[in-house]
């Protein structure tokens, strides 16, 4: 295999994650047999750590008020490496090096983010990561998400590539650790250790860590805090503990190049940071080297810290809750044992170093036009399978309450085959049918028991411990929540409690369902027309599984389907309902036929009864599909209409774009509330073959955000929390 030419930049000339990663991921790709090339500041760590094993060197300064003498030097630099990989990870070696890169023409020009730190959204930021660059890679969803809202960068531009452990070959015992660290603090046999292993700068809060050491200090005496690592406020740190109380108990040990040691010394590891972080590299080595951690609920730390399982999660600069939790761990042996065999079984099987090297060198090859390509771009697996690897497999599986309603099952059944599809939930659903005491089984790929479910509301033998409760209702199904939240809230208190109204007939009960979500204090999601009636709610179309939507739509299409224009249209329930504008459409379809003799209307199981994929197949046949239409319901776009989407057919319904937002503001729906406007649309779509090629080619351009694998990981996020 022929190698690529690999240039990194990096800025900084400290040492932590960020540096800790960029030297990893060098050793890896020379592993691999690749050529690497490092530009620093000559007084950085990185440049000690590099230089001593032999990767190629040279310095700059990076300084923002030279800017035009270093962009001239990496001009010349670039020349001379000729690199097919550009890698900038902080942000003023990133201007230098992505205008030179820019102009020397190099093939795939990387811009690391490290942190989460906000982006100003100005138009010199927006050049640089939507032009200068042509591949973005971030170490969190945290990250990631934000970057393609503020600068509207395509999604397959942007990638998340958390970093990887690669723990030293030998790994001492916990207490030959915890004997050395005594030795070197010259402390007694009965010393017992909690500490924090990063660099000393101000966000990573190691005053929030000494405030909640001291809180529980006297209760554990003979606890030492140890602080590991350098940095800025070192002195800063010092200088407040020559008059620290505990000044005789708090230990500031300096950067260590090999910190594995001082993790396996450790009782508690901690992360207190208040801002910024990525997925921490400290928090991983802990998990590693088996020692239960805390951290804050910032950044990426979520991602990887699920409370109880992997961790304990707390409030950044709260000393009381750091204190509170580290009290837990402490007086609980079995729990700390839960926590460090839950985490090395996440770290072992996410965050390998192998993986992410492989699709690290997998996307570079992707980037590189086909002249440049030294590699299989794909390198035998998908990017999804790669979020998949790392966001879903984790080895952490959490437990899901679905609360349905039979008239609600389509909705519960996506949602539950999303679920068990994913390996990382457990889904247990709960079915109320009005008629009494029945059990239901979703999905087609459902393999969970059976749970009944009945009008008494008799919870306690159900599933215990849920971590997240998710009600799918539509109109019919408020009285049941009410009812389901006034037995639970007490019960479940603590856990994540979720709303999803799926059905949307009409206002009012929309606002209903606003209302009684509110005073309970559940979380809203929603379909995009309740958006109209809550600002708080958040957008949440129904997940699909687009790999089979798109085997469902593999049809033979008749010879001669192309003679007639076809409408094709859903109605509600039973075939003869109004909810979604039914007799409104066939008098507008019968105006347009008056006009266009070669428009034919096919509306779904008006003539018999149609299975999903006889359903499937007429939609993938129809020139537009028509969902919900008319101002006196909710409108809005149903499952009906994101299949359509979801098969490349141009879509309208009453959805308009002025609640189109977050993650669904690119969809391509044509807006048609009122008679006047949905005879409008047709006509121009009848009329302009231009406009309808153009609605065919971008109907599925943003169907991704209702896949499983994007679906799941946008609510897992917000239900983490």
């Amino acid at each position: 295999m022929d190698s690529l030419r690999i240039m990194h930049t990096e800025a900084s000339p400290g040492w932590g994650g960020q540096e800790i990663r960029i030297m990893e991921e060098m050793r890896w790709f020379r592993q691999r047999g690749h050529d690497l090339m490092l530009i620093a500041p000559s007084h950085s760590k990185l440049v000690e750590h590099a230089g001593s094993e032999g990767f190629k060197l040279d310095h700059l300064a990076f300084t923002k008020n030279k800017l035009a003498s270093e962009i001239w030097r990496m001009f010349g630099l670039i020349g001379k490496f000729k690199p097919h990989v550009l890698a900038t990870h902080s942000s003023v070696d990133s201007w230098a090096a992505l205008i030179a890169g820019k102009l020397r023409g190099v093939p795939c020009r990387v811009r690391y983010r490290h942190v989460s730190t906000p982006i100003k959204g100005h138009f010199l930021n927006r050049w640089q990561y939507r032009s200068l660059c042509n591949l973005v890679l971030t170490t969190g969803e945290c990250i990631r998400k934000p970057l393609i809202q503020t600068f509207s960068i395509p999604r397959d531009k942007v990638v998340s590539a958390p970093t990887a452990v690669r723990p030293p070959e030998v790994i001492l015992s916990k207490s030959e650790a915890r004997s050395n660290l005594k030795a070197e603090l010259n402390l007694g046999s009965e010393a017992r250790f909690l500490g924090q292993v990063s660099v000393l700068r101000s966000w990573k809060g190691h005053f929030v860590l000494i405030d909640a050491f001291a809180q529980i200090a006297q209760e554990f005496p003979d606890f030492h805090l140890v602080l590991v690592g350098s940095g800025p406020i070192e002195k800063r740190i010092a200088q407040e503990l020559k008059h620290h109380p505990l000044k005789d108990r708090i230990h500031l040990v300096g950067h260590k190049s090999n910190p594995w040691p001082y993790f396996r010394a450790l009782e508690v590891a901690v992360l207190a940071s208040l801002s910024n972080e990525g997925i921490p590299q400290s928090l991983l080595q802990a998990m590693y080297a088996e020692i239960p951690v805390v951290g804050t609920d910032v950044g990426g730390i979520p991602e990887i810290l699920f409370h109880g399982k992997t961790g304990l999660l707390v409030k950044p600069g709260d000393a009381t809750s750091m204190s509170q939790a580290l009290k837990r761990i402490l007086d609980d042996e079995s729990l700390r044992t839960n926590l460090c065999s839950t985490s090395l079984e996440l770290v072992q099987t996410a965050f390998k170093w192998d993986n992410l090297g492989t699709k690290l060198e997998a996307l570079f090859c992707k980037c590189l036009k086909p002249r440049h390509r030294t590699l299989d771009p794909d390198d035998g697996s998908s990017l999804n399978q790669f979020n998949q690897t790392l966001y879903f497999n984790l080895g952490v599986k959490r437990k899901v309450l679905l609360f349905t309603q039979h008239s609600s099952w389509g909705a519960a059944s996506n949602f539950n085959e999303m679920f068990n599809a994913s390996g990382k939930y457990d889904s247990w659903e709960i079915l109320h049918d009005h008629g009494g005491l029945r059990g239901y089984q979703f999905g087609d790929r459902m393999k969970q028991r059976k749970v009944l479910f009945n009008n008494n509301l008799k919870i306690k033998d159900l599933v215990k411990d849920p971590d997240s409760i998710i009600f799918i209702f539509d109109y019919n199904g408020l009285k049941l929540f009410k009812k389901c939240m006034r037995n639970i809230k007490e019960k479940f208190r603590g856990r994540a409690m979720n709303v999803f109204w799926s059905g949307n007939p009409y206002i009012k009960h929309h606002k209903a369902c606003n209302k009684w979500a509110s005073k309970f204090d559940v979380r809203a999601f929603a379909m995009l027309d309740l958006l109209r009636f809550s600002k708080d709610a958040i957008p949440l179309m129904q997940p699909y599984d687009l790999s089979r939507m798109s085997k469902l739509s593999n049809f033979n299409k008749p010879e001669d389907r192309k003679k007639d224009f076809v409408i094709c249209h859903s109605p509600g329930h039973k075939g003869g309902g109004n909810e979604k504008g039914t007799q409104m459409i066939k008098a507008v379809v019968t105006e347009i036929q008056q006009e266009h003799h070669s428009v034919s209307y096919k509306q779904l199981g008006e003539e018999t009864w149609l299975s999903h994929e006889d359903c499937v197949r007429e939609k993938a046949n129809a020139d537009v599909f028509i969902d919900k239409i008319g101002i006196h319901s909710a409108g809005g776009i149903g499952k009906s209409g994101i299949e359509a989407i979801c098969l490349g057919i141009p879509t309208i319904c009453s959805t308009h774009k002025s609640i189109l937002k977050g993650r669904y503001e690119q969809l391509n729906i044509i807006n048609g509330d009122t008679q006047q406007e949905l005879k409008q649309q047709l006509s121009r779509l009848i009329k302009d073959q231009k406009y309808l090629k153009e609605m065919k080619e971008n109907a599925t351009s943003n169907a991704d955000v209702f896949d499983y694998t994007t679906t799941l990981e946008y609510l897992d996020q917000t239900m983490s929390r």
